[in-house]
């Protein structure tokens, strides 16, 4: 049995100098310093554990090389780890004489985790191992107002029919990760603002969600997480500098440079529906309002470009809008290209700044082949810092594959930081 420390503040400190775009790199053994046997111990637990879930089955001697850590070093650690469940032996290897070496695994059915994706509305579930795998999901319409206190209730009924459906024990989850569709503190697990649902500002997402459940629940901003699910298993994989662009009824950005997410000193980065540029409005900002670029390039404000051009006769949805205009409607066509100016005028200016290597195009209306044909087209035309563009291959499961990928990481720190009983 595992006795698990306190998480009250709603994550883990262990977790949060790791929480990057790729799984954990941590300290190395001559970084730490003499004095510090049980972190050390932590540590190199940590690594073991990293290349076992990468590239096991493996061996302790395979471990080692991969390390650089000595082989007694790696059979501490492997015990370490096998005490909390996370590794296991399979047997013996072949040799090419002398003792065959003894095989070890990543137990990945050891626990199990919850991604969430809170879109305006729905909430989207996943219920994985702690490899990722999914055992199953679940979608919840949001009906009426999405206040953060029905949020919390709404995530609590559906873990719990997620579990029963799938006949996995309320013990063996470890974790939560949800991706939040505003601006995130994910150190304190804060919403500061959500435009798009109600009466979200400063809202201790974390803490309420951890109370409510009894785990550690990790709180990111949607575009970042969709930026991991990209990472992990999507078009970004091994691209250490990529955009995330998520494009639905609101507009945003998960922004990766060397490897790691970029929130930015208070919590904004990547918030580009707040960028002016040719062709939308000017004057101040509010966080609580959309920004000037989401007006004009997400969802809603299509849907008004749509009914300001045909006098009101006919509502669509911006998806819809976007089919008539692969279609051949000339209006729909206009629509689309005044919207391609605008976003391939804020990821120019972006990528101006932070010089990609690639973007991402994601979300309903930013995977949309005919938005993304005619804003790679206008990009095209510029001479400096041209990323290359492409298309999700992850579809809407970015946001949640990539709270799923979270959740694991919370999931092994929670146990690599428990004591056996």
């Amino acid at each position: 049995m595992i006795k698990y420390g306190r998480f009250s503040d709603g994550g883990l400190g262990f977790l949060r100098r790791s929480t990057i775009a790729s799984p954990p790199q941590l300290a190395s053994e001559e970084s730490l310093g003499p004095g510090r046997p049980e972190l050390l111990r932590k540590v190199n637990a940590a690594e073991i554990l990293r290349l076992v879930r990468l590239h096991g089955p493996c061996s302790r001697a395979d471990l080692s090389r991969g390390s650089r850590l000595s082989v007694p070093t790696v059979s501490s650690s492997i015990a370490y780890l096998e005490k909390r469940g996370l590794v296991e032996r399979i047997g013996m290897g072949g040799s090419k004489g002398g003792r065959p070496p003894e095989i070890v695994r990543f137990n990945h059915s050891f626990g199990c985790v919850v991604g969430v994706d809170i879109g305006s509305s729905a909430l989207r579930f996943a219920l994985a191992d702690l490899a990722g795998n999914i055992i199953g999901k679940l979608n919840v319409p949001i009906r009426g107002r999405a206040t953060p206190p029905r949020v919390v209730a709404m995530v609590s009924t559906a873990v719990a029919r997620l579990l029963k459906t799938h006949g996995v024990s309320r013990r063996k989850l470890l974790a939560i990760a949800l991706g939040a569709p505003g601006a995130t503190d994910s150190r304190e697990g804060i919403v500061r603002s959500a435009p798009h649902l109600a009466d979200w500002e400063n809202v201790p997402l974390g803490r309420l969600i951890s109370a409510n459940l009894g785990l550690p629940a990790i709180i990111e901003n949607d575009m970042n997480v969709g930026a991991l699910g990209e990472s992990w298993r999507g078009t970004a994989r091994a691209v250490p500098e990529f955009v995330f662009v998520g494009i639905g009824d609101g507009v945003g950005a998960g922004v990766v440079l060397n490897g790691r997410l970029y929130h930015g000193a208070d919590w904004t980065a990547g918030e580009i529906g707040y960028l002016a540029v040719p062709g939308t409005r000017s004057g101040p900002l509010d966080e609580l309002q959309p920004g000037p670029l989401e007006e004009v390039v997400g969802g809603r404000g299509i849907e008004q470009t749509w009914r300001r051009a045909n006098g009101g006769r006919q509502r669509l949805r911006a998806e819809e809008i976007l089919d008539l205009a692969e279609d051949g409607n000339r209006l729909a066509q206009g629509i689309v290209e005044r919207t391609a100016r605008v976003l391939a005028a804020g990821i120019l200016n972006l990528s101006v700044v932070l010089n990609p290597r690639l973007v991402v195009f994601g979300g309903q209306i930013g995977a949309h082949r005919v938005l993304f044909g005619a804003t790679e087209r206008v990009i095209a035309q510029s001479r400096i810092a041209t990323p290359l563009l492409a298309m999700s291959l992850l579809g809407q499961e970015a946001q949640l594959m990539g709270a799923v990928w979270l959740a694991t990481r919370a999931a092994e720190a929670r146990v690599l930081t428990a004591e056996p009983e």
